[in-house]
C-alpha cells in the first residue's frame, strides 16, 4: 500500500538542504507559502533587487520508504525558515557588495574604443 505521506528534500539558493514530510499534495501550499514569505521579507530589505534565484525552492521528491536515510536532515519548519531567511539576506548583501566593488573597478569609466 502506498503511503499517504511524501518526503521532499528542499533548498533555497545555496542554503543547506531540509526535509519536508507532508501529506500527499500538501507540499505545494507549504512551499508556496514559504516562497511568498521569503519574497515579502527580502522585498522589504532590498527593494531594488529581484529574488527568484534565492526564493524559488529546489525540490526533490524521495521515496518515502527511504526516509530513514534522511534522518540527519533538519526539518523544514519555522526555525529552518528563519535560518533560510537570514542566510538569503546574507547572500544578497554579499551580492550587492560585489556589484559595488565591480562598479568601483579602476577601469569602470573607461570606454572601449
Amino acid at each position: 500500500m502506498e503511503s499517504k505521506y511524501r518526503l521532499f528534500i528542499v533548498s533555497f539558493s545555496d542554503s543547506k538542504k531540509y526535509k519536508l514530510i507532508c501529506m500527499a499534495g500538501d507540499h505545494l501550499k507549504v512551499l508556496t507559502d514559504i516562497e511568498n514569505y521569503l519574497n515579502d521579507y527580502l522585498r522589504k530589505e532590498f527593494p531594488t533587487e529581484t529574488f527568484a534565484y534565492y526564493t524559488t525552492p529546489k525540490v526533490v521528491e524521495i521515496n518515502y520508504d527511504h526516509r530513514d536515510s534522511y534522518d540527519s536532515y533538519p526539518d523544514l519548519n519555522a526555525d529552518a525558515v528563519k535560518q533560510i531567511k537570514d542566510e538569503l539576506k546574507r547572500e544578497i548583501k554579499v551580492m550587492e557588495a560585489e556589484k559595488e566593488l565591480d562598479r568601483d573597478a579602476p577601469y569602470d569609466a573607461v570606454s572601449a574604443n
